[in-house]
């Protein structure tokens, strides 16, 4: 849902009352030209196919630019539905050990959008030092532990190799 110049009362009663520069924000809103709003969403499916018919990539399980995991879960998710149907007896098994195998995979990187979105869009003054602490961690090339980095990481291909 995206506005041009335009938004809600509901903006301006939710971000009433914050101090700091919001009231001005508020005020340069009312008089762009060019004012860009937008949402953030992700895309939740509880299931992937129907007859013949198969999702994959964002169609499927959007998890937000907040993941970091868009293109990630795309690729994965086309490679375990080609290999699925490659090694089942008929689409339908093949279509069933698709989602058996991805679901776990794609809700636990959908479930890092929070994480993402501190790291992103920090809110708090905690959450934007926890930012900038893990932007160091990286320029020094020192290993930081994430649930975000365990979710990426928590599908293993390997068996598909046997395959080629």
């Amino acid at each position: 849902m995206c506005f041009w110049n335009i938004y809600t009362p509901f903006e301006r009663e939710v971000f009433a009352g914050y101090g700091w520069h919001i009231p001005a924000l508020l005020e340069a809103m009312d008089l762009a030209e060019d004012f860009y709003f937008d949402t953030i969403e992700q895309v939740l499916m509880p299931v992937w196919h129907s007859s013949r018919v198969v999702l994959v990539g964002d169609a499927a399980y959007g998890p937000s630019f907040l993941t970091g995991q868009g293109t990630s879960l795309a690729l994965a998710g086309a490679y375990v539905l080609a290999s699925e149907i490659a090694r089942s007896a008929d689409y339908a098994s093949g279509l069933a050990a698709y989602d058996q195998r991805l679901r776990p995979f794609v809700l636990a990187n959908q479930a890092t959008v929070e994480e993402g979105q501190a790291m992103v869009i920090p809110a708090t003054a905690e959450q934007l030092q926890a930012r900038n602490a893990a932007l160091q961690a990286i320029v020094s090339d020192t290993e930081t532990a994430s649930s975000q980095q365990a979710a990426h990481d928590a599908l293993d291909l390997r068996d598909y190799i046997s395959m080629l």
